[in-house]
């Protein structure tokens, strides 16, 4: 069983990725000066970010879904959201689930940035930036799980990760 939440290596590793992306974040936003660009309204800006949140957690669920038919669990703790499920995913699976968010959300994102109207370029950098700063969780479960061999199955019920090794 893999509990992050009782391992203090586990809350250091996601502060220190949120803080470390967050500033290479704040420095690109000041290099490219999009920040002077902001074409949108405080409140629309703040649901957005809400609504990204949302999209990547369902991201999740789909490939959850996709790989199992077994039932989701979504948990709303403040002020994280997360999906879970009673699912053994293959290592490669496994690994798909956790990082399908940040990878399919990166290209987008970076696909608004280049080709939307530049009073949008300041949004997206920060979503895109909220994306990787946002995305600890899952680097620290692609992180732990690259140690374990090809065979092994892995639980995830939005709590902990549960392993499954076979003889």
């Amino acid at each position: 069983m893999i509990d992050y939440k009782k391992s203090k290596y586990a809350n250091l590793f996601i502060i220190g990725s949120f803080a470390f992306s967050l500033l290479v974040g704040i420095v690109l936003i000041t290099i490219s000066g999009s920040f002077l660009n902001n074409g949108v309204e405080n409140p629309l800006f703040l649901l957005g970010c809400f609504c990204y949140i949302i999209i990547h957690e369902v991201i999740h669920l789909i490939f959850m879904k996709t790989f199992s038919k077994e039932n989701i669990h979504i948990s709303f703790k403040f002020p994280t959201i997360s999906v879970g499920s009673n699912a053994k995913f293959s290592k490669r699976q496994f690994l798909i689930v956790v990082l399908a968010p940040v990878i399919i959300l990166g290209i987008l994102l970076a696909l608004c940035i280049i080709f939307c109207p530049k009073k949008y370029t300041f949004f997206f950098n920060v979503l895109f930036i909220l994306n990787f700063a946002g995305s600890g969780g899952d680097y620290l479960q692609a992180f732990v799980i690259r140690r374990y061999s090809a065979k092994t199955f892995f639980q995830d019920n939005s709590i902990e990760t549960i392993v499954y090794q076979k003889n």
